[in-house]
């Protein structure tokens, strides 16, 4: 399987980038070995390894990864830990991590991947993502007061099990990407969730709010009929402090019960669920609420109780407006409200101001691997949503794609889905392949792009296409520890910077910051042999 690890030619960015290659190792680990750290000691993942145990005793300590490894952690007990994962590089725990003393953090950068396929999550942590986070076990339980979730732009954090993803008392949640729960999620009772305006947060069955949640994004319950089990939302009451707040559109298919401190500033908008008949689309309030938003009901029953009211205006009129699409007079079926009467009740029956989309897949992610004179494509869904297929494209520059066969996607499934195909008919030196998914809107969604090279590795490195109109990929032929540099004719330093390297890896380097063309150096050194190639690199 080919690695592709990104860089980028802003001279700004190397120090991010040098700190993905695990330097000052204390322990270098080995498959099946258990590992104490003591203060200040650190241990590196510089390859592939399995089942390790580590126990830190000091403070501070930390586990750093080389780029493109991947390791599973059997015992993780954890004590002012930094744990670094850059991208291509995967970590996985199978137990329940303790965390004892300071907060230990998880730094996961873009193309990293954290995956806890075991336990839970209690105490002390921070979780800073920026790729990808997976909790795969059945159920899985999170608390911790102290503790900090920050899914950032661009970023997964997703619940790809069985059962209810639960936050106890915490931790934080702070969300500018994507999550997903692939059937219930609970708030019991933490601090604070915030989906920002550029999150979405999914909850393909049921949403249990009891703790306070600010929804300034796109939170979507789709309800899939697929899943058994009611759908919908339920906010509830945890006492003071306690409150569901939206001020972003809202589609829910399924039930919503306000049971607890809610404010509405948009719309929600309530449906019956199709293939789901555990729930009818039925709207309860039981509690005050605030806010100025709408509420929709579109098919189902709709029900205020004595405990139930929408704040009154100076005229006796309510400052939400209500709509019952399938009701006489579009006011509710029944309003026993002792303070909010069918009179007050201010109707507003004109179309929503807002609508949200839900995502038709999460985690598209294609890899492309050599097999003598084909190329073997395989391609995975964590979840679709009204997914109709997928055409594999290819292209000679890396830009001008075409179809080479389309496949049917799953339509709707919360479970993982594998897709492959073999490519028998590979007549170029370099390949470039991608895959595009159609929903069944005509919408498109694009996959990542990879580059096969066809042609036999030769002299060390091989860089191709040269010239380019947009990226060049470099492939070693050896695995080794690397200094790559790239300079311009007047003898400015665009990149230099150490790594490690695999045998056959092949690493791309986007074209100059602005778009430049001319031509570059690009000089490669063995840094244990001293071996050097340079090679004249032309952006076109």
């Amino acid at each position: 399987m080919r690695h592709f690890l990104s860089l980028t030619l802003l001279l700004a960015l190397l120090p991010a980038l040098c700190a993905s290659q695990c330097t000052g190792c204390t322990n270098i680990a080995v498959s099946g070995t258990s590992y104490t750290l003591n203060d200040n000691q650190r241990l590196c993942i510089q390859s592939n390894v399995t089942n390790i145990s580590v126990t830190c005793n000091g403070s501070p300590t930390y586990i750093c990864f080389n780029n493109n490894v991947t390791c599973s952690f059997n015992t993780l007990n954890l004590n002012n830990t930094t744990i670094s994962i850059p991208s291509g590089s995967a970590a996985t725990i199978t137990g329940t991590p303790n965390f004892n003393g300071a907060a230990s953090t998880f730094n996961i950068a873009a193309g990293g991947t954290l995956l806890v396929s075991g336990g839970d999550l209690n105490n002390n942590y921070t979780i800073n993502n920026s790729g990808t986070v997976t909790f795969s076990g059945a159920s899985p339980f999170l608390s911790g007061s102290s503790a900090a979730i920050n899914n950032n732009t661009g970023a997964v954090f997703q619940h790809t099990g069985t059962g209810t993803f639960v936050i106890n008392n915490g931790p934080y949640i702070t969300n500018d990407g994507t999550m997903t729960f692939a059937e219930n999620m609970e708030n019991r009772g933490g601090p604070q969730v915030n989906n920002n305006a550029g999150g979405t947060f999914t909850v393909r069955k049921r949403f249990y709010n009891h703790g306070s949640f600010l929804n300034n994004g796109s939170l979507q319950l789709p309800c899939d009929g697929t899943a058994a089990g009611a759908c919908g939302i339920e906010m509830g009451d945890k006492g003071a402090n306690k409150i569901f707040t939206n001020n972003a559109c809202m589609n829910v298919y399924g039930d919503v019960m306000i049971q607890g401190a809610t404010a509405n500033n948009s719309v929600i908008h309530v449906f019956k669920p199709t293939g789901n008949t555990a729930s009818l689309g039925n709207f309860t309030v039981n509690f005050a609420v605030t806010g100025n938003g709408r509420f929709i009901v579109e098919n189902g029953y709709s029900s205020m109780t004595s405990a139930g009211s929408f704040p009154l205006n100076s005229s006796n009129k309510t400052t939400i407006g209500f709509w019952d699409k399938n009701t006489g007079g579009n006011n509710f079926d029944e309003n026993a409200s002792n303070n909010c009467h069918a009179t007050n009740m201010t109707i507003n029956t004109a179309a929503p101001v807002c609508t949200t989309t839900i995502l038709p897949v999460t985690g598209l992610e294609l890899q492309a691997k050599r097999t003598g004179n084909e190329v073997e494509l395989s391609w995975s869904t964590i979840s679709e949503h009204n997914t109709k297929s997928f055409a594999v494209e290819k292209a000679n520059d890396g830009v001008s794609f075409s179809a080479i066969t389309t496949q049917t996607a799953a339509g709707n499934s919360n479970a993982a889905k594998n897709y492959r195909y073999m490519d028998a008919r590979v007549s170029l030196p370099v390949a470039y392949y991608r895959v595009k998914l159609t929903d069944i809107d005509g919408k498109t969604t694009y996959s990542n792009v990879v580059a096969v090279k066809m042609s036999t590795v030769s002299n060390g490195i091989q860089v191709f296409p040269n010239p380019a109109s947009g990226p060049v990929f470099a492939t070693f032929d050896q695995a080794g520890n690397y200094q790559v540099s790239l300079t311009d004719l007047s003898g400015r330093v665009i990149i230099n910077k150490k790594m490690l390297v695999t045998a056959g890896q092949t690493i791309t380097v986007e074209r100059p910051a602005g778009n430049i063309s001319g031509v570059y150096l690009m000089q490669v050194r063995n840094t244990v042999s001293g071996k050097q190639k340079s090679i004249k690199v032309t952006f076109e």
